[in-house]
């Protein structure tokens, strides 16, 4: 805080209205404000999506959650903390979670009924025959046939252990699940909807299009800056640099300079606006401009993870329908679904428009999976049906309000994840029908006398046994 005695720092929460914040190089803008002093860019990937960074300049409204990646800049405190962009979406995943449905728990429910249906049909059976024929041993030995048969070990410990073992095989898999109940939902999964930056992009610039001596040019004033946009056109231009002088950066603008001889403007609009440039229809996120008049634009472009098309196209062939919800512009999102064939999109959406498209999505389809790694995610991530976090990059908001995290942010490794729970489904259905299966007849042989102790042994411990040997192909 920026005060009568000088620089103060404090707590997010004890900043007022009004208050003159200064946030630093790097430093996360702490609650919604007004610049009122500076100018630079901002990283607003972790809160909109869009991958490019925001000019923000004296009067523009900065927003709580955007990383400043310029220069120092000062601004007026216009909300409190508990009633910032950042703090809101946080509440809003909050109230998402509240209201997400859990699956049920097959053996909680199954074991309601039949634990104590058994227990009443053994007593009877040992007990009714010796009221009506008088007493007689081999009803109380049917009885406790019965009830060694009917007891519930082998459903109670194969099914949990069905889970563990799924859970292990998505961990190798660099895939941590926070509980068995998201597998069984994920099996069922109709469509997963993809987040742009950072979940299928790298959230690192490429350059998508530019003019040679545009990018000459700006890679020879750029390499002076420290500006993210700076390093991904000096990584991109591989040519012999010309040598420039009289290098000034303009925080928010870009850079001016000479170079060969002739002033140099390398810039956004802003710039080319400000050194009386016209850029007439040319299109493009910097402009390069030599003596006054203007040699090209470069655009920029998020560059796509390596797997992110293989992923996309498995989950289609197994017939789960893909979608990309983004905060980003349009343009850039119709991009990267025509690369990647995904079914369809959303665009700049805010995170209360991201939950209301998964619920469109959700009555379309049915069961839906998102995967995501920004603040602005958090609340989707806790709303759909499973929501899937990018871990080596996301935020702390999105991670926490997820129900899986991939360690190694892979798009593919959602593939294998949804083949995991699938096994584990089909694997656990296999112990189930097994076990019941045989529990029954052995308790119908139990009634008529033609069961013995030894079958019932089985039908507890044997069953339990083989189950488990079952569930362990999990992991294999």
């Amino acid at each position: 805080i920026v005060g009568g005695d000088g620089i103060t720092t404090v707590m997010p929460e004890e900043i007022k209205l009004g208050d003159t914040v200064l946030v630093k190089t790097g430093a996360k803008i702490p609650v919604d404000g007004i610049v009122c002093e500076g100018a630079t860019s901002v990283d607003t990937s972790a809160l909109t999506g869009e991958s490019v960074p925001r000019e923000l300049n004296v009067g523009d409204k900065a927003l709580s959650g955007c990383i400043n990646v310029g220069a120092a800049i000062k601004l007026k405190a216009e909300t409190l903390y508990s009633d910032s962009t950042a703090a809101k979406i946080s509440r809003m995943a909050e109230n998402a979670a509240a209201h997400k449905a859990k699956a049920e728990n097959f053996i909680s429910v199954f074991a309601k009924f039949y634990t104590p249906a058994v227990v009443v049909f053994a007593l009877l059976l040992a007990v009714i025959p010796c009221f009506l024929t008088g007493f007689d041993t081999k009803w109380i030995y049917r009885g406790l046939v019965f009830l060694v048969a009917s007891c519930p070990c082998a459903l109670v410990l194969s099914v949990p252990l069905c889970f563990f073992s799924g859970i292990g095989k998505a961990s190798k898999q660099g895939v941590l699940i926070k509980g068995g109940c998201y597998i069984q939902t994920l099996a069922k999964i109709k469509a997963i909807a993809f987040d742009k930056t950072g979940t299928l992009t790298t959230g690192k610039f490429g350059i998508e299009e530019a003019d040679e001596k545009a990018l000459a040019l700006a890679a020879a004033l750029e390499q002076y800056s420290t500006h993210p946009i700076a390093k991904a056109i000096v990584s991109a231009y591989k040519g012999e640099l010309p040598e420039v002088s009289d290098i000034c950066e303009s925080s928010g603008f870009g850079l001016t300079g000479t170079a060969d001889g002739k002033t140099v403007a390398v810039g956004g609009k802003a710039l080319m606006e400000k050194t009386g440039i016209d850029i007439g229809d040319s299109a493009g996120d910097v402009y390069v401009a030599s003596d006054g008049k203007l040699v090209g634009a470069i655009k920029l472009a998020d560059t796509i993870k390596n797997d992110s098309g293989s992923a996309v196209r498995a989950l289609e062939a197994a017939g789960i329908k893909t979608a990309m919800l983004t905060g980003d512009k349009e343009e850039n999102a119709i991009k990267v679904c025509r690369k990647l064939g995904i079914s369809s999109y959303m665009a700049e959406l805010l995170p209360g428009q991201k939950l209301e498209s998964v619920n469109k999505l959700r009555k379309k389809h049915g069961s839906v999976a998102f995967v995501g790694d920004g603040i602005n995610d958090a609340p989707v991530l806790a709303s759909a049906d499973v929501g899937i976090a990018m871990g080596g990059i996301g935020s702390d908001a999105a991670i926490e309000a997820a129900d899986m995290v991939i360690m190694g942010d892979s798009p593919m490794a959602v593939k294998r994840v949804v083949d995991t729970s699938k096994k584990t489904m089909s694997i656990l259905r296999q112990n189930v029908a097994f076990i019941l299966i045989v529990k029954f007849a052995i308790l119908f042989l139990a009634a008529v006398g033609y069961g013995n102790m030894w079958l019932a042994v089985f039908a507890d411990v044997g069953t339990a046994l083989l189950s488990v040997l079952n569930a362990i192909r999990i992991l294999k």
